[in-house]
């Protein structure tokens, strides 16, 4: 038998099994190597031994993601085409059980987002493309599971795969705790609805005028002891509507971290958006929309402000 025959002969199987290489959760419970849905933050700690794993966001205290960098070193699992091309997963937890699994890919080893779409239109039924301008965005689903490609300029390629059950029952649930959030928020002691009178006795300090909320009644406030500058506006109506600190002082890394943690524990993960001077971490909860604005970082750290905007009273 000629050479080059028996060379495609031997090379036959493997190009069989990647041409039919599964993708998780097709035909099947969802499995990625050691990882399948329901896990613990433990075991999935357990799976990935001698690897970072750090704590990234909250999703209201019931819920949590932590990062694992360089996960499947020079053993990928199935299939490989994917995993291999891998340099992150993030492991989203509701009440301790692990619910979705979101795959970060090396922007020189990732398929680009055609080839993904042709692999996934085989494997799942294609439910909707959500794609705006320079972000690509394909939704998926099975009887048991949903499946996200994702593709944008900064953020590079990424694809999710979420326990269908548990993402309709956390969806429900999140949002009876952000309203349940948004009716006894508070920032020491100040309340939406307040008048002006109402938090300077609450503060204990006078008011002095601004224009920093355009179109309401404005308020500032430097508290010098915690390097701390209130602005506050007040709408006619319905009272303290705005709230904002500007921080006197840059933070660290670790205190701007420490911070979104707290943000998105309190209500929630958010979007976060990016440009040259920095980024913002936005959280839409009820009636109540969150912002933390992180600019002008240095080895110094970072200059940020932290805000709060109210709808109005919750209908």
């Amino acid at each position: 038998m000629p050479r080059k025959r028996i060379l495609i002969l031997l090379l036959l199987p493997s190009l069989f099994v990647f041409a039919c290489a599964k993708l998780p959760g097709q035909d099947q419970p969802f499995e990625l190597g050691a990882l399948h849905f329901g896990m613990s933050v433990g075991q999935v700690k357990d799976a990935f031994p001698g690897k970072e794993i750090t704590l990234t966001a909250y999703d209201t205290p019931r819920g949590e993601s932590w990062n694992i960098e360089s996960p499947f070193g020079d053993r990928p699992p199935a299939p490989e085409w994917l995993t291999r091309a891998t340099w992150r997963i993030a492991c989203s937890f509701w009440d301790g059980k692990l619910f979705r699994v979101r795959l970060y890919l090396k922007k020189d080893a990732a398929p680009a987002p055609a080839a993904l779409k042709k692999k996934f239109d085989r494997a799942y039924h294609f439910v909707a493309d959500q794609s705006q301008q320079e972000i690509t965005f394909y939704e998926y689903e099975t009887p048991m599971m949903k499946a996200f490609v994702t593709h944008g300029a900064a953020e590079g390629t990424a694809v999710a795969f979420v326990d269908l059950p548990a993402y309709r029952a956390l969806d429900e649930a999140r949002k009876r705790w952000q309203q349940q959030a948004a009716a006894s928020f508070e920032v020491f002691g100040v309340k939406f609805g307040m008048k002006p009178e109402d938090v300077e006795k609450t503060l204990n300090h006078g008011l002095a005028p601004s224009d920093f909320y355009p179109g309401l009644d404005c308020r500032k406030w430097l508290d010098e002891a915690n390097d701390r500058g209130w602005e506050l506006g007040f709408d006619k109506a319905w009272g303290l509507s705005a709230i904002a600190f500007v921080h006197q002082k840059r933070w660290s890394p670790d205190l701007v971290r420490a911070k979104v943690l707290e943000f998105t524990r309190q209500f929630g993960q958010g979007q976060l958006k990016n440009d040259a001077a920095g980024y913002t971490l936005l959280v839409d909860a009820d009636n109540i929309r969150l912002s933390l604005i992180v600019i002008g970082c240095n080895r110094d750290g970072c200059i940020v402000s932290e805000g709060w905007l109210w709808s109005g009273p919750a209908l």
